[in-house]
């Protein structure tokens, strides 16, 4: 018998190994009843962060709500650069593709209102979709991740 952290509930965890509700490391878990007590854990400890960071005289992330229920707590918005002024006295050009740093001949293209990935040398030739869609997706590759305890190489 656990009890959850967030709503009080006293639940059965038969198989603890296989409870995906919980947060820790083996030596010590937290067990929580259900997805939404989980998330709701994940933003409180996220708060926290950001409010510990704003104290040491850091400044505060600001996630988008909709992209930040999906992520993970260590996940963080990337930054885009900002526009370089005038080159040889012209305005410079729109950036329309930057090459993959990962996949040999992939390159990220900018296009119909969202971004398009090329050069996948599997199944598709390209995989296109919104910026939302992007921030959800390469969360879900991370919490895939984790879920199949795969590890980097070192």
């Amino acid at each position: 018998m656990k009890k959850c952290r967030v709503c009080g509930k006293t639940f059965d965890v038969l198989w603890p190994e296989m409870w995906r509700y919980k947060r820790g490391t083996d030596a010590k878990y937290t067990y929580f009843c259900s997805w939404k007590c989980l998330r709701e854990h994940d933003r409180k400890a996220e708060e926290k962060k950001m409010e510990k960071e704003s104290k040491r005289g850091r400044p505060a992330r600001k996630l988008d709500a909709e992209v930040a229920d999906k992520m993970p707590e260590t996940a963080e918005k990337a930054e885009v650069p900002e526009k370089p002024g005038k080159i040889f006295g012209k305005e410079p050009l729109e950036v329309y593709a930057i090459k993959s740093g990962i996949l040999v001949d992939g390159k990220y293209c900018k296009e119909a209102g969202g971004m398009t990935l090329r050069g996948l040398s599997i199944g598709g030739s390209e995989i296109h979709m919104k910026e939302r869609e992007w921030c959800a997706f390469s969360q879900e590759i991370l919490v895939a991740l984790g879920q199949l305890r795969v590890k980097p190489n070192e």
